[in-house]
């Protein structure tokens, strides 16, 4: 739910115009570091060892339905390190048949509802159009006390895959910006976020 609005992720998809910004498809970032990738998809030169790399993973999960961008995304995840590469796209995998069981156009009341105590959401974008997400982390404490785990992880890969799937552009937008509101409370990402980031 986006808080400054009212707007809830049911209604906001039904309007791509609030999800990308018209100026966001003429904004092409230009990759200038050679130590860690800005960019996965669209027109990038990739070197030969991420080439090799990519290749050698891409063949052994052949039958998996996995995008190269996405691969080459767990690549730099794991440094280089094929077997945790294999070992962290394979857990995504089940993670994704787990905990994501319905359209993301259509999430259950359940989700909505946690959504909606205003625990994360979206502010807006910064000025290379990333999504801007905030992190009520009191609130986000509050809820871990009263939620199983299972839960709060369900919730948060519900919340990072609409990011990933409605406010990313490939080649353009891959990134996202976080703002923490602490109120003095330890600005430490918990256990539950760090499961969903390395399975997502």
């Amino acid at each position: 739910c986006d808080k400054s609005t009212g707007t809830t992720t049911k209604s906001i998809i039904t309007n791509n115009s609030i999800l990308i910004p018209l100026q966001a498809y003429l904004y092409f970032p230009i990759e200038n570091s050679k130590h860690q990738r800005k960019l996965y998809e669209g027109n990038i030169q990739l070197s030969q060892k991420e080439n090799d790399l990519l290749n050698k993973i891409s063949a052994t999960l052949s039958p998996t339905k996995i995008s190269k961008s996405d691969i080459l995304r767990y690549i730099y995840h794991c440094g280089f390190k094929e077997k945790n590469v294999i070992k962290l796209i394979n857990q995504y995998i089940i993670s994704k048949s787990h905990y994501l069981k319905y359209s993301i156009e259509n999430p259950p009341d359940s989700i909505m509802k946690l959504l909606n105590i205003g625990f994360i959401y979206v502010i807006g974008r910064d000025n290379q159009f990333r999504p801007i997400i905030m992190i009520d982390i009191p609130k986000v404490k509050d809820v871990q006390n009263k939620l199983q785990k299972e839960q709060m992880h369900e919730v948060l890969f519900y919340f990072f895959s609409f990011i990933i799937e409605y406010l990313m552009l490939p080649g353009q937008i891959e990134k996202w910006s976080v703002i923490m509101l602490s109120k003095n409370e330890s600005l430490e990402y918990s256990k539950d976020f760090n499961f969903v980031f390395n399975n997502i």
